[in-house]
């Protein structure tokens, strides 16, 4: 299960927070400019009160300056991170999670070491 399936995103225009935005398409109407977006995913709310502070704060924080041109749309893609102390991801094309490569290392080096101890209980428990 995801996390971020119990919270949404956090999207910030000059400052001026957008209500009700929603992991998925957001549109959001503006004048044509340029304007500075700020995205974050939103804490956990109820984590801090079972002792996940860090889950509770917002995280993934990243700023962009966006060109809204006359009678056009400006497509932009936010990724949260895979670890809170890492900034999200804001581009005009689909992004992975910063974080996914250190994550996958760490994965697969836990992989090795769980399998290597594995390894030596069995062999050790069979007198090999």
């Amino acid at each position: 299960m995801d996390l971020l399936a119990f919270t949404r995103p956090r999207i910030f225009i000059n400052g001026q927070e957008v209500p009700d935005a929603s992991w998925g398409d957001t549109f959001i109407p503006l004048a044509p400019g340029i304007y500075r977006v700020r995205v974050c995913t939103a804490g956990l709310r109820w984590a801090q009160y079972i002792g996940l502070q860090a889950l509770g704060h917002d995280h993934g924080f990243t700023d962009a300056f966006l060109p809204v041109p006359h009678d056009h749309s400006t497509r932009t893609y936010y990724r949260s991170p895979i670890v809170t102390q890492l900034p999200g991801a804001l581009d005009p094309q689909p992004q992975k999670s910063p974080g996914m490569t250190w994550f996958y290392i760490v994965a697969t080096i836990v992989a090795v070491v769980g399998g290597f101890m594995l390894y030596a209980i069995i062999s050790n428990i069979a007198g090999w």
